[in-house]
């Protein structure tokens, strides 16, 4: 019993029983829209080995084992692709004595996905990420950020103002259709109402080629009244409406 106890205290102090990884964990963010959909592709070593695909919150939570290199691209459709390079490989001294490296937090925003901007610096990874001796841990490459940041920043830049170019142009369409959309509105009402066309015409009396009882001024019928040209008003407008008038009835 007692060797058993020693063995697996032996076991539990090993390097290789402690938590052989890094831990990369952080959010997606994207302006004026979810980050639910996005995908997180990690490729280790040149192949393929995970893919997450993230909710409205955007968080994602990784785990890279040691000795290795990673690819770590966040994806989503019509958008711009970017990728963080990971290497792991870390002296195996160092792992002994300290294997526990506190978690690395990552957050990428990404942009919607544009024409006739280049877009090609983000072909390469926007940052990478290594082990440090001096430091006993991981961190960010200063010479390549120092090298890369201007550029990404002015593609950026330019995207934004490309973006907001375009929201603008729609913005002013939209106010142009409904000014006409508006205009057009007013002037189906005004065609709608014959009856105050009617009413104007009567009072400059171009509609006494009826009389009251229906039979015209000139001896015609009720229904050669109906079929006269001089009008186009509907037939109720031309001599049935004389009949509905208050204090009108036929032959009065």
């Amino acid at each position: 019993m007692k060797n058993l106890l020693i063995l697996l205290g032996i076991l539990l102090s090993s390097p290789f029983v402690v938590a052989q990884h890094l831990a990369i964990n952080g959010n997606v963010a994207i302006a004026d829209n979810s980050p639910e959909g996005t995908r997180v592709v990690v490729t280790k070593n040149g192949n393929k080995l995970d893919e997450q695909v993230l909710n409205k919150k955007g968080h994602f939570d990784l785990k890279l084992a040691f000795d290795a290199d990673y690819k770590i691209s966040f994806e989503k459709t019509g958008y711009i692709t970017k990728i963080v390079s990971i290497n792991t490989e870390v002296p195996e001294e160092s792992i002994e004595n300290n294997p526990d490296f506190p978690p690395v937090k990552l957050i990428i925003n990404l942009l919607p996905s544009v024409e006739k901007i280049d877009l090609s610096i983000f072909d390469q990874p926007i940052a990478i990420l290594t082990y440090q001796a001096e430091l006993d841990d991981f961190t960010f490459d200063k010479s390549y950020s120092d090298k890369i940041k201007d550029r990404i920043a002015q593609t950026e830049q330019a995207v934004k103002k490309q973006l907001a170019a375009r929201d603008a142009a729609a913005i002013e369409q939209e106010r142009k259709f409904t000014e006409l959309f508006n205009k057009g509105l007013a002037g189906s009402h005004r065609q709608l109402d014959p009856g105050s066309k009617y009413e104007a015409r009567q009072q400059r009396g171009e509609t006494k080629n009826c009389g009251s009882s229906g039979t015209s001024k000139t001896g015609r019928s009720p229904k050669e009244c109906r079929t006269s040209k001089r009008t186009n008003l509907p037939t109720t407008a031309r001599c049935g409406r004389q009949f509905i008038q208050p204090g009108r009835v036929p032959g009065g």
